[in-house]
């Protein structure tokens, strides 16, 4: 429609002679044969920006889920390296010289524990450093996984055997050749058996000595221990230690040997034992308990009034230090 027209329309619809007082007039004729501006560039924007943000949001999550799966592979990895360990083996035949006689003890405390363990020793061997190693036959099928007193009880009678040895510091026990089959079967860590010492101040050594020369009890009693094989070379002084601090009613030298640091009951224990006749005190016998570091000492003595007793202390042997428990109810 030609603009004229629209003009003429619009006379004809208000009236000529009103036209120009008409205040749409105005409005309307400014408007004809112009086009309305539209605001393209800002409107196409406004309208894809949600599909535009969207698309930002899914790039950064897809990189974020790249970049974490990277750094878990990256940990994955190192804790990887931490863990595995490569398995530890011995050659025991190029490991040292033959021990026989070891070998010989090993398989007779074996054949003693179960039948089935009959020459169950391959080799043994022990190099310049005293470190030995027992290659066996893999058993375990035929003792299946152990209880924590049958572990005890399997493992004490070899610690003696081996350690009766003087030149054997430490002990490395192998199914085929393999130390982390061994370890693995006894859920232990992967450390040799080592010989259990107990360090003696030198200053208590020549009160020791002075001690067993003077008293025959402690005489006897040092040497029964001793020949006993206790893990602890010191056992021997402690007990006579422990010993000669209750005789002397001494509570806080008894605190040092003692596990139990209860004065009140370290003073229980005192007055019992200042009613022994230290002179009948000797050791019945001493008996390793099951699936611990622990020997039961079985005491014997004549009380003050002639009356017989007996006590049982527990030697504890832990970390390489040697402790007493004695109940005060026993």
């Amino acid at each position: 429609m030609e603009d004229k027209d629209i003009k003429d329309g619009i006379e004809r619809y208000i009236g000529k002679e009103k036209l120009f007082d008409h205040q749409f007039r105005n409005q309307l004729l400014s408007n004809v044969g112009k086009t309305k501006k539209r605001h393209r560039g800002i409107t196409l924007i406004n309208k894809f920006m949600p599909a535009v943000v969207l698309l930002l949001l899914v790039l950064g999550g897809i990189t974020y889920f790249f970049l974490a799966n990277e750094s878990v592979d990256n940990l994955t990895t190192a804790n990887k390296g931490k863990n595995e360990t490569s398995e530890i083996t011995f050659d025991v035949e190029s490991h040292g010289e033959a021990f026989p006689e070891l070998q010989s003890d090993i398989n007779a405390v074996l054949k003693s524990l179960s039948a089935t363990l009959t020459d169950s020793v391959k080799a043994v061997s022990i190099n310049g450093e005293g470190t030995v190693v027992v290659d066996l036959k893999d058993f375990r099928q035929d003792l299946g996984s152990l209880t924590t007193n049958e572990k005890g009880e399997f493992l004490w009678p070899l610690y003696d055997t081996v350690f009766k040895y003087p030149q054997v510091k430490e002990v490395y026990f192998t199914f085929e050749s393999s130390f982390t089959e061994w370890y693995t079967w006894l859920e232990s860590t992967p450390d040799p058996m080592v010989r259990q010492t107990e360090q003696v101040p030198d200053n208590t050594s020549r009160l020791v000595d002075a001690l067993i020369t003077n008293h025959t009890y402690y005489n006897d009693m040092y040497q029964f221990i001793q020949e006993s094989n206790l893990p602890g070379e010191g056992a021997g002084n402690v007990l006579v230690l422990y010993l000669e601090a209750l005789k002397n009613g001494d509570v806080e030298k008894v605190s040092e040997y003692s596990i139990n640091n209860d004065m009140n009951q370290i003073e229980t224990l005192v007055s019992i034992y200042e009613q022994i006749d230290y002179d009948s005190l000797y050791i019945d016998t001493i008996i390793p308990s099951q699936g611990e570091p622990i020997y039961d000492v079985h005491l014997k003595f004549n009380h003050k009034d002639g009356q017989s007793g007996t006590r049982v202390l527990f030697m504890q042997f832990y970390d390489n230090k040697i402790s007493i428990y004695d109940a005060p109810e026993n």
